[in-house]
């Protein structure tokens, strides 16, 4: 009976470490993604940026040449 018990609770250690694994998988794959929402959203502020930045300096441009 010790026996049996001692494989059904590494039965159930197994089930649970690899219910956890998926999760982590999951949980790695969401990170991924998010990360990758990031990336475009830096990058489109800094393109923001550069735009500014090159209206600031024409208006500057055109203000010397007066």
């Amino acid at each position: 009976r010790d026996r049996q018990e001692m494989r059904d609770s590494a039965a159930r250690s197994e089930a649970q470490a690899e219910l956890d694994r998926q999760e982590m998988r999951t949980s790695f794959a969401r990170l991924e993604t998010n990360a990758e929402k990031d990336r475009e959203a830096i990058t489109n502020a800094i393109m923001n940026l550069a735009n500014i930045v090159g209206g600031i300096h024409n208006r500057v441009v055109k203000l010397e040449e007066k």
